[in-house]
């Protein structure tokens, strides 16, 4: 987590201290919590290497994204136990280009950056190999930084010369209508967007014995 932006918001740090102390799952850095800043997110591989170093695989992935927990490790458990050096595992984007459109949240101007994108895994979830880390930390250190997290993970792996798998499991442009709909989910690995309400939803209605696909 980040500091949020502005003071208009609830003050979460009572909540924020009381999830760590039950759960040790935060970590609280001190840079603002906003779409530019989720590079800098990127960059606690710092942390990993150090306190996770022989993790098989790590999830990168936004909080409003459903993630198919058993169907995602059982497609992990079918890379180990080499646990895939290489994988950078998600919904590809191979033909990106920058928005020229000033205005728009995703606009980069060519004063600021020239050319197209490189190849990369959509920034609603991905997965990597554990071992990576230490490497994409030193790609980071030759790779300027870029505002888009997911764009500049696809510059550090084109530095490393590697290249992104596809898996159609992934899908990051759900449709709305199908939300609540759990067995259309029942295959896939990861869907993004979802609510947080949809998602408490999803996950008590996949586990139905009732449910008939």
């Amino acid at each position: 987590l980040g500091s949020p932006l502005g003071m208009g918001g609830p003050d979460l740090r009572s909540l924020v201290t009381w999830e760590s102390r039950r759960y040790g799952d935060l970590l609280l850095w001190d840079f603002l919590d906003v779409p530019y800043n989720r590079t800098l997110k990127d960059l606690l591989l710092t942390w990993l290497s150090h306190h996770c170093p022989d993790v098989n695989f790590v999830l990168q992935v936004q909080d409003d994204a459903f993630v198919h927990i058993p169907a995602l490790l059982e497609h992990l458990q079918t890379l180990l136990p080499t646990g895939d050096r290489s994988l950078y595992l998600g919904e590809i984007f191979t033909q990106a280009k920058p928005l020229r459109k000033p205005g728009g949240p995703f606009y980069v101007p060519k004063t600021f950056f020239e050319g197209d994108y490189p190849a990369y895994a959509s920034g609603g979830g991905y997965v990597i190999s554990g071992r990576l880390a230490p490497w994409l930390l030193q790609a980071a250190a030759r790779v300027a930084p870029f505002p888009f997290d997911d764009v500049y993970t696809g510059f550090c792996f084109r530095a490393l010369g590697l290249a992104p798998r596809a898996h159609p499991g992934f899908l990051t442009a759900w449709p709305a209508e199908r939300t609540r709909d759990p067995c259309a989910v029942r295959g896939l690995l990861l869907v993004h967007p979802v609510s947080p309400q949809d998602t408490i939803w999803l996950w008590r209605h996949l586990w139905v014995p009732e449910l008939q696909c």
